[in-house]
């Protein structure tokens, strides 16, 4: 048997490499206050083409409706791998930011490049809101493949 202080040195060198061959567990980062900021979101811009949107322009007598398919431009954080099934799941939300969007523009609201412009702003705006509430990814662009209005 080990005796005297050598022999406790000894023992709690041995019981230190058995623990801290073990490993420390190591917590995923916590990167809640990073969400938002610019260096959080890398990686390469990803594309979503939404369905073709259709719905009535506003006035109750108006007979106009637009046509629109927009593609989303995001960005993901560290912590979401995909946002696929998002888009997916949040269909329903979607069409119905779009229906409010537009059921609030008459004609004059929608036809010409700055108003097309600043309907994307307000696009983009609520689908960041349907989509990445927590900031977990960002939408970066909206790009329209048609905008038809009739």
């Amino acid at each position: 048997m080990i005796s005297g202080v050598g022999g406790l040195v000894a023992i709690a060198a041995v019981a230190f490499a058995v623990v801290g061959s073990a490993g420390v567990p190591h917590l995923p980062p916590d990167y809640t206050a990073q969400r938002g900021t610019e260096s959080y979101y890398s990686g390469e811009p990803r594309y979503e083409d939404l369905a073709p949107f259709i719905g009535n322009l506003k006035g109750s007598r108006s007979k106009l409706f637009v046509k629109v398919s927009i593609t989303v431009v995001y960005r993901l954080g560290p912590e979401l791998a995909d946002a696929k099934s998002l888009f997916t799941e949040r269909k329903a939300i979607i069409a119905d930011r779009l229906n409010f969007i537009f059921g609030a523009k008459g004609f004059e609201d929608v036809e010409g490049a700055e108003h097309r412009g600043a309907i994307k702003e307000e696009i983009k705006t609520q689908l960041q809101a349907a989509l990445f509430p927590d900031k977990r990814g960002r939408v970066e662009d909206i790009l329209y493949r048609e905008f038809y209005i009739q």
